[in-house]
């Protein structure tokens, strides 16, 4: 279950585009995801429900999951699989209400997992980390989209391949997927995004004193 959580991490961030030139790249994905960076770094938060689902060719595991994720800067809060977890840029809180248990670390805004450790992945992907093209116009839920595919120059990582689902009008990203070097696929979809809310900082921090009973464990 924490391998999911922590796909999801690296997973509900690739919104934001951070992008430098690189001849070898692209030109016409590299002009989608400049638009989508430009756009998505005008927003002060965002807030997205999700749905993912993870599936495995050789254990024959297939399911999904709903989620919600907060962003705010390098703070986020996400809620998935039954565990809250909140992040000010610099601690990161992993609150599990059925045992009543929390588990604080340092957080990591430098790892390059994607999809498995840090959600700021989704919503940041670098053109010095990745190679991408553009695949062409699909149809997304009666909406035109654009479809680019993301490879990691690592290929150290974990996966060989990230499809990235675009919304044409908006310039959000609507669908990540990543197909995985041992038979495992994880897609997240997102359902709803809003970027009017304005959450405070004390949001995005666990609150100790508001769970009483809870058992703090310190992993720093």
């Amino acid at each position: 279950m924490q391998n999911h959580i922590s796909l999801v991490y690296l997973s509900m961030f690739c919104f934001t585009f951070s992008l430098g030139a690189n001849a070898q790249q692209d030109p016409e994905a590299k002009k989608i995801l400049d638009q989508v960076s430009s756009k998505t770094n005008s927003y002060s938060s965002i807030t997205a429900d999700f749905s993912y689902h993870y599936k495995n060719i050789q254990s024959k595991e297939d399911q999904t999951q709903k989620g919600t994720i907060c962003l705010k800067g390098k703070m986020y809060k996400l809620e998935f699989l039954n565990t809250e977890v909140y992040s000010d840029g610099t601690t990161q809180w992993s609150y599990m209400p059925e045992v009543k248990e929390v588990n604080v670390n340092n957080s990591d805004q430098n790892k390059k997992d994607f999809f498995l450790s840090n959600p700021m992945e989704l919503f940041s992907v670098y053109d010095k980390d990745y190679k991408y093209r553009f695949m062409g116009e699909v149809a997304e839920n009666g909406k035109a989209a654009y479809q680019l595919e993301l490879y990691p120059f690592d290929l150290k990582r974990p996966y060989h391949r990230i499809r990235l689902t675009i919304d044409k009008s908006s310039l959000q990203v609507i669908k990540a997927e990543v197909s995985g070097k041992n038979g495992d696929s994880y897609e997240i979809t997102i359902t709803s995004f809003r970027t009017d809310l304005k959450p405070e900082d004390r949001y995005f921090r666990f609150d100790a004193k508001a769970h009483p009973g809870v058992e703090v464990i310190d992993l720093r």
